[in-house]
């Protein structure tokens, strides 16, 4: 129960943080912004993360460094043997950790936050599942998930 009220907390907090602003239409939301003095439009109605007109979504600096730091995490697990369950749930908390700091110092606004969430949400489900996983096999899936969505920040944000 404890372990619920903490997720709900961290999901929370993403949504509430990053100064994210509401969407009154559940995420489909026609989105105007300026580049290069072109007006044109992002659609951030997709729950698929996609670079901003070929290019690279805009992060803080402390946003670049947190996801750095969940990048270093994930490739330090990625060459640890793994001692059972508990070492995955060990894991788990380390990387709730790290992501709070990235939610908690994210200033983030505007599309390139929106799309920080595409590849966010994914991450936080994972450590979900990896907390609530109740065997090695389910870990090790939920593992896998988190290796290979933290690894897309650095394909489709600068």
């Amino acid at each position: 129960m404890h372990l619920k009220l903490f997720l709900l907390a961290g999901i929370f907090l993403v949504f509430s943080s990053c100064n994210n602003s509401s969407n009154p239409n559940d995420g489909r939301e026609v989105v105007h912004h300026t580049v290069s003095d072109n007006e044109h439009q992002v659609r951030s109605d997709s729950s698929e993360l996609a670079l901003n007109n070929g290019a690279k979504w805009q992060t803080d600096a402390s946003t670049r460094t947190h996801a750095q730091a969940l990048n270093k995490l994930s490739e330090e697990f990625e060459k640890a043997s793994k001692n059972g369950l508990d070492t995955y749930h060990a894991f788990a908390d380390k990387a709730q950790n790290e992501l709070q700091e990235l939610i908690n110092g994210c200033t983030m606004k505007g599309p390139d936050h929106d799309a920080l969430h595409l590849w966010l949400e994914p991450v936080l489900a994972d450590v979900k599942n990896l907390k609530n996983s109740d065997n090695t096999n389910e870990a090790e899936i939920a593992v896998n998930s988190f290796f290979s969505n933290v690894k897309k920040f650095n394909q489709f944000f600068n």
